[in-house]
Order: C-alpha cells, then sequence, then structure tokens
C-alpha cells in the first residue's frame, strides 16, 4: 500500500518543530475505509476500528529515507451484514464517530476488493504502512 501523512498531521508537527504551542498525539486512532474520497456508507454493521496508539501497534519507524512505520497488529473491522463497496483506502482519524474527526493518515489498498455480506475484513501485520520523507 502507499502511503501518505494528511496536512492536518503534517501542520501539527511544523507547529511542535518550530515553536508553536505544543499538540498532544492522539492516544487512538480509528481505522475508516474509504471509497473514492468518501468513507464507506454508515450502514451495514460498518464502523471504524479503534487502534490504541502505542509501540506494539506501531513500531518504530524505519531509518530509511523516507521512514515507514507498519502496522505491528492485525486491524480488524466487523463483519459486514451488507455490501461496503470497494473501498480503496483506508484513513486514520482521532475520532471513533462516523463522519468526523481530524484525518491523520492514509494508506492506498494496492488491489482493492469488493466486500460484501460476512467477508472477513482485516489488514494483516505489517500490511499498512506510513511514511514521512523526501
Amino acid at each position: 500500500m502507499t502511503t501518505g501523512i494528511s496536512t492536518y498531521a503534517l501542520k501539527k508537527i511544523q507547529d511542535n518543530w518550530f515553536g508553536a504551542a505544543g499538540n498532544s498525539v492522539p492516544g487512538t486512532f480509528y481505522a475508516a475505509l474509504f471509497v473514492a474520497g468518501s468513507e464507506v456508507a454508515n450502514s451495514n454493521n460498518y464502523s471504524r476500528v479503534a487502534i490504541t496508539n502505542n509501540a506494539t501497534n506501531f513500531p518504530p519507524g524505519t531509518s530509511a529515507n523516507p521512514s515507514i512505520i507498519l502496522n505491528g497488529t492485525l486491524v480488524q473491522f466487523a463483519t459486514p451484514s451488507g455490501s461496503w463497496g470497494t473501498p480503496d483506502n483506508v484513513r486514520f482519524f482521532d475520532s471513533g464517530t462516523y463522519g468526523a474527526g481530524n484525518e491523520h493518515a492514509k494508506a492506498t489498498i494496492g488491489t482493492p476488493a469488493a466486500i460484501g455480506t460476512n467477508d472477513d475484513v482485516h489488514f494483516a501485520i505489517g500490511a499498512l504502512s506510513f511514511s514521512l520523507g523526501s
């Protein structure tokens, strides 16, 4: 999956580095599935997935350029009771409420697949990567 840090998160990093008041880091991120720029419909048992922001779930990044952080644990969504469409990216927010919060990062799904009733929707350890650098 290709990676990216949101403009919101980059501004927070910039503010922390260059004299602005300190910003807190979310203690929990919430993974959300997106289809063509919109979050999957809030139906068919869809909900964001809470992931505690710690070194187990997000081990330290590499020293390469760009530095890469991979998910350190399985990211498991609820079992769909109907179609969720064909998500093409997963985004991380600071709110578990559908349609709310600030986006912090995004990973594009390399081979999107349609999600239907009773599908197992998850991202394996190391399947999501996020980077900063040139």
